[in-house]
């Protein structure tokens, strides 16, 4: 799901912005070519059918994903131009339906509250980087005619609007977390809001775009990194 949906998508989005700025984790991004529209729709045709390989519910979860991403950037609907539908979008599609699409994987998908606060927690943090993104793409958002959450928010409300959903989507966490029984667990997931606050603070503050698109980068690597490092532990012990 993350090469072929979240590549896809981001490159189904890359075609119609046209970046000349710093996106995606790339400085200097290269001009489009002809091949990216095509490369991007045949990469999620490709994650789809793979999706159909493993159960019905995650095609489907797959499905509604790769749907949003096209709803949030074609020029016919651009959710992106909408700053909070966007927001929405993004936490709904990487944050829920990505960790959904885990679930569903693994054949245990059931409603309990250790899902539903683990669904929740997942949007929320995604919700936390999501307008960090956009703070050093505001220029050229404005030119395209999108007014993005970081546009109306202002550096400042981004940040603390960062911060906020940090807090609340790690108690969400913690939360999932004592749902299940894991304590030790609860404690971990409820303190994440301390490093990502931080790293929110940071990269707000007011520095070169260029600077600041470092500081964000490093904030979403290190954040990807450190739930990935405990999703493999866990699965690893257990």
């Amino acid at each position: 799901m993350q090469i072929c949906f979240y590549g896809g998508t981001t490159a189904f989005n890359s075609h119609y912005d046209k970046d000349e700025g710093p996106v995606g984790g790339i400085e200097a991004p290269p001009p489009p070519g002809p091949w990216l529209l095509p490369g991007s729709l045949a990469l999620q045709g490709l994650g789809l059918a793979l999706a159909a390989l493993v159960d019905v519910r995650f095609f489907a979860v797959c499905l509604v994903y790769a749907v949003l991403g096209v709803m949030y950037s074609h020029p016919s609907t651009r959710l992106k131009a909408r700053p909070f539908g966007s927001w929405a979008v993004v936490m709904f599609g990487q944050g829920a339906l990505g960790a959904l699409a885990g679930v569903v994987a693994t054949g245990t998908a059931r409603v309990t509250a250790e899902a539903a606060w683990g669904l929740a927690g997942a949007s929320l943090l995604v919700g936390a980087l999501y307008p960090l993104t956009q703070l050093f793409q505001v220029a050229e958002d404005a030119a395209r005619g999108d007014r993005t959450a970081a546009i109306v928010l202002g550096r400042r409300g981004t940040c603390a609007a960062a911060v906020g959903l940090s807090v609340v989507g790690a108690v969400c966490m913690a939360l999932s977390a004592d749902a299940g029984g894991r304590a030790l667990d609860a404690v971990v997931l409820g303190g994440a809001w301390v490093p990502m606050s931080a790293g929110a603070i940071w990269a707000c503050r007011d520095v070169p775009m260029r600077t600041m698109f470092r500081r964000v980068t490093v904030v979403q690597v290190s954040a990807g990194v450190g739930f990935g490092l405990y999703t493999l532990l866990r699965l690893v012990t257990g």
